[in-house]
């Protein structure tokens, strides 16, 4: 017996789908949709025969994100080689991911770093929902609400962001 694939809700279906893609190599399937519930997904092949589904439906609510919790902790991927986790983990820092923990060996013997992809998919999906007149008018709510996101999933790695600072909307 094997496990077939794991599956997780995303806020933002095509950005998660982007981030796996670019950086970790995964193979989509086409995206599919259930009009009646909303539900879309994509099954995002790894090396070998490790798949991801990635879902997202309009009536997702946000679940409670604590440090110690029963579930779905984290998602470790190999990449071969301590110079491929170097370099990958320079990559997506270059690319506005922030690593929160930096190349390491962990005490059961792994050489991995931790980078933390959903701070663009949070202030996305919350920029979304703003038409661009509004950005401008309401960029205090907007710091408000991208701040609760931001703090809600930080925290489940023990980070305590205190304040962020929405400058130079770009509309392009």
């Amino acid at each position: 017996m094997k496990i077939n694939h794991l599956a997780m809700y995303v806020t933002n279906l095509e950005d998660s789908r982007e981030f796996y893609t670019k950086y970790f190599g995964a193979v989509s399937n086409s995206k599919y949709h259930n009009a009646k519930t909303g539900l879309q997904t994509y099954f995002l092949t790894f090396e070998g025969e490790v798949r991801l589904e990635i879902m997202q439906r309009p009536d997702l609510r946000e679940g409670v994100k604590e440090d110690l919790r029963t579930g779905f902790t984290h998602l470790a991927f190999s990449v071969g080689s301590r110079e491929e986790v170097d370099r990958l983990t320079e990559l997506l820092n270059a690319d506005g991911y922030p690593v929160i923990g930096k190349p390491r060996v962990t005490g059961d013997g792994y050489y991995e770093s931790v980078v933390l992809p959903r701070i663009l998919e949070n202030v996305k999906a919350v920029v979304a929902e703003y038409s661009a007149e509004n950005l401008v008018a309401k960029r205090g709510e907007l710091s408000d609400e991208i701040l609760t996101r931001l703090t809600d999933d930080a925290a489940a790695y023990g980070i305590n962001i205190i304040s962020i600072s929405v400058e130079d909307i770009d509309f392009t």
